[in-house]
């Protein structure tokens, strides 16, 4: 699916996923709340429900106003700072994304993952796009994830670059960690239906 556009209109998106769109990074906060505000998402609050083409909507507006740099720092801010435990591996966290994702996603209030019992919601399953680990290799360190979310790949590549950063288990060569969108496969940044993300550290 191309970026900004939702697959289901009445998709909606837990607001604990959006606050970050609004307070990720300082700079700018205020305008992003503005340009949040637009389209009915003012001041989004962690336990409530908002339509994720409403968010994306925002989001669009936010990075046409700061630049694709924004949505790259903001995505990062999220990964360094959000509650996430310690993990076993890299692997692990980037298996993690899309369940994660799934849950804090509902369509006619059901969650498209219920965490608690693994429960997928077979009828809207495809509803926010799919995140995939195809390759990883600890040795070789890299890794390879498709993704078909309507979320604009530069934030991924962002909280992709804050994830590992946060997580390697080489932290003396941060300086060698690279995510990047794949150019010679379809991309979402073109125009495309997906994107493969190539990720080394």
């Amino acid at each position: 699916m191309p970026q900004y556009v939702a697959p289901h209109p009445d998709v909606e998106v837990l607001g604990l996923f959006v606050m970050p769109t609004a307070y990720g990074v300082k700079r700018g906060t205020e305008k992003r709340l503005e340009l949040l505000a637009k389209y009915g998402v003012p001041a989004p609050e962690a336990d409530k429900w908002y339509r994720v083409q409403d968010v994306l909507n925002a989001i669009k507006d936010i990075e046409e106003y700061f630049g694709e740099a924004n949505l790259h720092a903001m995505g990062k801010a999220v990964a360094l700072a959000q509650p996430i435990p310690e993990l076993p591996s890299l692997r692990v966290g980037f298996e993690f994304v899309n369940p994660s994702t799934l849950s804090n996603h509902r369509v006619d209030g059901k969650p498209l993952l219920d965490m608690a019992t693994g429960t997928i919601n077979e009828k809207h399953a495809g509803a926010i796009g799919e995140t995939r680990l195809l390759e990883y290799d600890e040795a070789r360190r890299y890794a390879i994830i498709w993704r078909n979310s309507p979320y604009p790949v530069q934030n991924m590549i962002g909280w992709f670059s804050g994830f590992v950063e946060r997580f390697t288990p080489f932290p003396q060569d941060k300086a060698k960690i690279l995510v990047r969108e794949d150019i010679t496969k379809e991309r979402q940044t073109q125009g495309g239906e997906s994107s493969t993300i190539l990720i080394n550290w």
